[in-house]
């Protein structure tokens, strides 16, 4: 896939229509923090799980603070609030643009030795991981950077 595919797929999840607020949630980014070097990005349903070549360094980046950063060869594209829920089984995930508090994500998270999947999507929140894409979710699998 070419690096421009990528950006414009990358770019094309940070503008998902806006969601509703969700409810308050304990922040608990202990297990998720660091940096992450972004395998697979699936987008929509018109996405097939498209493998990230090495080339385009896509990494994302989740901070002790509460921010899930995306970047593209070295350069960052988009940056989300996060939100997590723990106590949650698969454990929740919300999602809210930082350059547009309107654009909110909700979704699911898992962390498996060193592989963190999120799969998240604009209104209700999906009922499973691995469920089938709507037009307004993306799946994002990543390894832990080394």
């Amino acid at each position: 896939m070419p690096p421009f595919t990528i950006t414009l797929a990358l770019l094309g999840v940070s503008a998902l229509c806006a969601a509703g607020r969700g409810e308050e949630k304990p922040v608990d980014l202990r297990k998720l923090s660091g940096k992450w070097d972004v395998q697979q990005l699936s987008i929509g349903t018109t996405s097939e799980g498209d493998a990230v070549p090495t080339e385009i360094r896509a990494v994302a980046e989740i901070t002790p603070g509460g921010r899930f950063i995306i970047s593209v060869l070295d350069s960052k594209l988009v940056e989300w609030s996060i939100e997590v829920d723990v106590r949650k089984s698969p454990v929740w995930i919300d999602l809210t643009l930082v350059s547009d508090d309107n654009m909110k994500l909700k979704g699911l998270v898992e962390l498996k030795g060193d592989t963190l999947v999120i799969h998240a999507r604009v209104g209700d929140r999906p009922a499973k991981l691995e469920e089938k894409l709507e037009d307004d979710s993306f799946l994002i699998r990543c390894k832990r950077a080394k």
